[in-house]
């Protein structure tokens, strides 16, 4: 890849993948702001995981230069457009690309070059982000940065999560503070703690004001897949993000194989990214309900001891007495039946792949 003058040559390349589904507004304000970033040799690829709202179309006029990004939090840059696109389909991308293409995008200085996949249908969040790995992996990144498209990411945030895992070796990743869109000043993840009794993992800081209780290097039991930075050695070991899980509890099952594989996770939290929590499924809380609920027990089954997957199918039962009668107090009795069927289905052993064949027939 291209280094800008004067920029050290020795730094690692690192693939940055941002996957998108019917969200093209966050991501191109995403895609923006990586491409502001100061660290001298990334590539971004975007993966379009089965949309139905012209995302693709209005990325590829994002990359040409014909739409601008009107954004309280980064600066349209028109001197950085057109971008070098190399479109490719999942089975092209998961091979490493075309010949050609791919020499394009390594003349290309690294802000303005840009991958876009597309994926026929939604595979959900495991699967469509795979793609992206896959394709880091096959063309030799050594370091690759998982971002949500509707993450905003400081300039220097990918040089500093670089420094940190470089002089670490034993950190399979490492996450950056993650604060608030609406409210920058406060918390939303500083690392986080497993809970496999509770079938769930605690983002430590949450909801808290930021200050320098939330700053330096630490070790975490946790990382925020929002936006974490993996070495890829890690990533083969773990064999990837599990995608028997569709969406939701991913980046908690990776941490538990992190665990697992004796591997250690760290957060830096002097790097700040900022979130819009939730934007994905906010208009859809029964279907956040619905995964929520089953994957979460699939986590305590496949992650959990025997001991902590009795002691948390206890305490669900016992906890879903007290939810419910509260909810059904708020007149909340369709996120009940969302989360009993969301228990249903995953006794039903209808999981990723029956969720994927839903978005297939909802086209």
């Amino acid at each position: 890849m291209t280094h800008p003058l004067g920029a050290p040559a020795s730094l690692p390349q690192v693939a940055i993948v941002v996957l998108n589904w019917n969200g093209w507004n966050d991501t191109v304000e995403c895609l923006e702001a990586l491409q502001q970033l100061e660290y001298p040799d990334y590539r971004i690829i975007a993966i379009d995981n089965g949309s139905s709202d012209a995302s693709v179309a209005r990325i590829q006029q994002w990359a040409r230069g014909e739409l601008p990004v009107a954004s309280a939090l980064v600066h349209y840059d028109t001197s950085s457009k057109p971008v070098c696109l190399a479109e490719y389909t999942s089975v092209q991308a998961e091979v490493g690309g075309v010949a050609e293409l791919e020499a394009a995008l390594e003349r290309a200085p690294s802000g303005r070059a840009l991958v876009l996949v597309t994926i026929g249908t939604n595979q959900g969040f495991a699967a469509g982000n795979n793609v992206g790995l896959r394709y880091a992996l096959a063309c030799g990144f050594p370091y690759v940065l998982l971002v949500n498209n509707d993450v905003m990411v400081d300039r220097d945030v990918l040089s500093q999560l670089v420094s940190c895992l470089e002089g670490r070796p034993t950190w399979a990743g490492v996450a950056p503070k993650v604060l608030q869109r609406s409210d920058p000043g406060r918390v939303l993840y500083a690392g986080g703690t497993l809970r496999l009794w509770q079938a769930r993992a605690v983002h430590r800081g949450r909801f808290t004001p930021d200050g320098p209780r939330w700053c330096g290097t630490r070790t975490t039991e946790h990382l925020s897949a929002c936006c974490a930075l993996f070495r890829a050695g890690f990533l083969r070991d773990a064999g990837l993000l599990d995608e028997t899980f569709f969406f939701g509890q991913e980046d908690v099952a990776l941490s538990c194989v992190a665990r697992e594989r004796g591997w250690q996770l760290g957060v830096q939290l002097d790097a700040k990214v900022v979130h819009n929590e939730g934007r994905s499924l906010e208009s859809r809380p029964a279907a956040s309900v619905y995964y929520y609920a089953k994957y979460r027990l699939l986590l305590l089954t496949k992650h959990g001891s025997r001991l902590q997957v009795l002691v948390g199918f206890l305490f669900l039962g016992l906890s879903r007495l007290v939810k419910f009668a509260l909810a059904l107090l708020r007149g909340r009795s369709h996120l009940i039946k969302a989360e009993i069927r969301g228990y249903r289905d995953f006794f039903g052993g209808r999981l990723a792949e029956y969720d994927r064949e839903q978005a297939r027939a909802a086209g």
